[in-house]
C-alpha cells in the first residue's frame, strides 16, 4: 500500500473557482480522515511485556479503575535483560514481529480494529526503538534511488521555474510561492509552487483576448503540464474547464475515458505493490516514472530513500504505535500527525492511534500515578499553574515557544480563577520554591532535574528541553520526566532522543485544552502534538480529565484557533 496518496500535481494548495475544481477530479488516491468520537473505555486496549514482572498487574489495576473491557490486554513477549528493570530499548529490526504485528493481529483477530483508538503501553514496554542498521542490499538501492534523485531534482525544477516564468509573463503581479529546494519534502514544495503558478497562470489565459498570444502561450502551458504532471492528468486536466474552453482542438470524450481508464489501473497497481520488497519498490519507481510525471516521480523517490536510509530513523515506541495500520512509510525523521489540530499535510488512507504510557521509575510510582489519576478526577484538581519562562524575546523560533509561555500565563489569568506563578528569568524555579502546584510547564536545564514545585496530588506537568526520556528506569537517571514523576506528577511527556524543538505541544495549546475539561488526556497531548513516528512519549492515564468536575476554563475563552478542536470526539459523560 502506498503510506502517503501520490499528490497527483495540483493535488494541494489550489483556491476555490475551475482550477480547484481540476485538483478534485484528478486525485490518484482519495482517503478521509474520520473524526474521533469521545475516548471512552470501550475504545481502549493496553498493551503489556509478558515477560516483565508486574506488567500484568498494572494493566489489571486499571482495567479495574477505569472499567476496560474483559479481552483487552495485548501481552507481548519482548525478552529483558534484567529481571527488575524493563529494557528501555528495542533493536528497529523487532519492532515490526515482536509489537506492531502482534497488535495488529489481536486488533483484527478480535475485531478490535474499528473500536480501538487509543493503545496504551505499561511498565515494561521499551521506551524507544533504535535506528536501522541497512543491510547491503538496501545500501545498493539506496544508491540507485540517490541517483535518480539526483538526476530528477534539477529537472523537476526547471520545469517548475519554467512554469513560474510563463505565470509571470502573463501576470506581472505573479509572485512564486517561496518554497525552498533542500526543505525535507522537496516534492511538496515543487506541487505548491507549481499550484501557485498554474493558478496565475490560467487566470491570465482566461483574460487574454483569443489570438497567437494566448494559442503560444497555452502550448507552453500545456508542454510543461505535461512534463510536471505526467501525460494522463495532463489529458484529464485539458478536458476540464477552463483549459478545454481555451483549446483550439478540445479533448475528445474517447480520449478522456481512455486517459481516466489508465489511471485507475495506473493507481491499482501502484496500491498492490509490497514496498517492503526490492522488486515492488522497483516497480513503483517505473510505473510512476512511464505514467505520472516529474512531481509524482520525485515523491516516490524521496519516500523510498527515506523508507530505506538509517540516520534519524530512531523513535519513540509510543510514538510509532500510532502508525500501525499505515502501510509502508519512511521512518526517516517524523510523519506530521493527522490527529493534530492544525495538521496540514496529506490525508491519509489508515487511522492514526492515540497512544499513551502508563510508566514510572518503580512500580509503586505507577501504581499511584494510576490510582490518584481516578481519585481526583473524581472531585477535581486543586492547586495553582507554576509557568517558568526564560525571558527570551519572541525573535527566532526558541523566543517565540518562551513567549507561547507567557501567553499561557495571560490565558490562564485572564479567563481562569487559578493563581498563576510565573518566572520570566532565564534560571529554572529554585529548589522547592513554589508549593501548592497542580500544573506546571517550563524549560530548560538539560537532564538536570531541580525539584523546583511541590506538586498536589493529581498534577499534571512538562518541562521542554532534548533527551528528557532518555532513560525512566536507570537508577540515578536526572532526566525532568524521572523527577517530575517521582516527585508526584501524575501525567507528563517528554522524548526518549533529540527531538527538535517543534516537535513539542505549545503549551498555550496543550494546558488551556486541558483545563476546559472536555478533552481526555490522551486527546489533549494528540491534539497538540504536530509529529509522530518521533521521539515524544505521554506518560498518563489517557482517560484523565482533572478539570472535568470543575472546569477551570470556558470553551468560547480558548483562542479562536484552539475551539474547533473541542467539537466532534469530546468526552462529555
Amino acid at each position: 500500500m502506498v503510506a502517503q496518496p501520490l499528490l497527483p500535481w495540483f493535488g494541494r494548495s489550489l483556491g476555490a473557482g475551475p482550477v480547484r475544481r481540476i485538483a478534485c477530479a484528478v486525485l490518484l488516491l482519495l482517503a478521509v480522515c474520520s473524526k474521533a468520537r469521545a475516548l471512552d473505555a470501550d475504545q481502549i486496549a493496553l498493551v503489556i511485556n509478558a515477560k516483565m514482572p508486574g506488567s500484568l498487574e498494572l494493566a489489571q489495576l486499571y482495567s479495574q479503575q477505569r472499567h476496560i473491557p474483559a479481552g483487552r490486554i495485548i501481552a507481548l513477549s519482548i525478552d529483558q535483560t534484567n529481571d527488575s528493570l524493563p529494557r528501555e530499548e528495542i533493536p528497529f529490526g523487532d519492532y515490526d514481529p515482536k509489537i506492531k504485528q502482534p497488535i495488529r493481529d489481536f486488533l483484527t483477530n478480535n475485531e478490535l480494529k474499528d473500536r480501538v483508538t487509543c493503545l496504551v503501553t505499561f511498565w515494561g514496554m521499551p521506551l524507544r526503538v533504535a535506528a536501522r542498521k541497512p543491510t547491503q542490499p538496501e545500501r545498493d538501492e539506496l544508491a540507485v534511488i540517490g541517483k535518480e534523485l539526483n538526476e530528477l531534482r534539477p529537472r523537476a525544477e526547471r520545469s517548475v521555474s519554467s512554469l513560474e516564468a510563463l505565470a509571470r509573463q502573463l501576470n506581472a503581479k505573479f509572485t512564486p510561492a517561496t518554497e525552498p529546494i533542500g526543505s525535507s519534502d522537496e516534492a511538496q514544495a515543487l506541487v505548491n509552487r507549481s499550484n501557485a503558478a498554474l493558478a496565475s497562470a490560467l487566470g491570465a489565459l482566461c483574460a487574454m483576448p483569443p489570438g497567437a498570444q494566448r494559442d503560444a502561450a497555452l502550448n507552453r502551458l500545456v508542454d510543461l503540464i505535461v512534463q510536471i504532471g505526467g501525460k494522463l492528468q495532463a489529458t484529464i486536466h485539458l478536458a476540464l474547464p477552463p483549459l478545454s474552453q481555451l483549446l483550439a482542438t478540445p479533448v475528445s470524450p474517447d480520449q478522456l475515458a481512455a486517459a481516466q481508464q489508465q489511471l485507475e489501473q495506473t493507481r491499482v497497481r501502484l496500491a498492490g505493490l509490497d514496498l517492503q520488497a526490492p522488486l515492488g519498490r522497483e516497480a513503483q519507481r517505473v510505473i510512476t516514472r512511464d505514467n505520472l510525471g516529474a512531481l509524482n516521480q520525485l515523491r516516490i523517490l524521496e519516500n523510498q530513500y527515506r523508507l530505506l536510509q538509517s540516520d534519524q530513523t530512531d523513535s519513540a515506541l509510543d510514538s510509532e504505535l500510532a502508525l500501525i495500520w499505515w502501510g509502508a512509510y519512511p521512518r526517516f525523521r517524523w510523519q506530521r500527525n493527522p490527529l493534530y489540530c492544525h495538521y496540514d499535510g496529506p490525508t491519509q488512507p489508515s487511522p492514526t492511534l492515540m497512544v499513551t504510557r502508563l510508566d514510572g521509575p518503580t512500580l509503586p510510582v505507577v501504581r499511584d500515578l494510576i490510582s490518584s489519576s481516578a481519585a481526583v478526577e473524581r472531585t477535581g484538581l486543586q492547586g495553582q499553574f507554576a509557568i517558568d519562562a526564560r525571558g527570551m524575546l519572541p525573535k527566532d523560533p526558541y523566543g517565540l515557544y518562551d513567549q507561547s509561555l507567557r501567553n499561557l500565563a495571560t490565558i490562564v489569568r485572564l479567563h481562569t480563577k487559578l493563581k498563576v506563578t510565573l518566572d520570566d528569568r532565564d534560571e529554572v524555579f529554585a529548589p522547592h520554591s513554589v508549593g501548592n502546584v497542580a500544573l506546571y510547564c517550563g524549560w530548560y536545564s538539560l537532564r538536570h532535574y531541580v525539584p523546583g514545585c511541590s506538586f498536589n496530588r493529581g498534577a499534571v506537568g512538562f518541562h521542554v528541553a532534548s533527551f528528557e526520556l532518555l532513560s525512566l528506569h536507570t537508577p540515578g537517571e536526572s532526566g525532568w520526566v524521572r523527577g517530575l514523576l517521582t516527585d508526584g506528577v501524575v501525567a507528563t511527556l517528554g522524548p526518549v532522543a533529540e527531538p527538535y524543538l517543534e516537535s513539542f505541544p505549545e503549551p498555550d495549546e496543550f494546558f488551556p485544552l486541558l483545563l476546559t475539561g472536555k478533552l481526555t488526556l490522551a486527546e489533549v497531548y494528540w491534539r497538540t502534538t504536530p509529529m509522530t513516528s518521533w521521539m515524544q512519549d505521554c506518560i498518563g492515564d489517557p482517560l484523565y480529565r482533572p478539570y472535568a468536575v470543575n472546569p477551570a476554563l470556558a470553551v468560547e475563552d480558548l483562542p479562536a484557533g484552539l475551539r474547533g478542536c473541542v467539537g466532534a470526539g469530546t468526552s462529555d459523560k
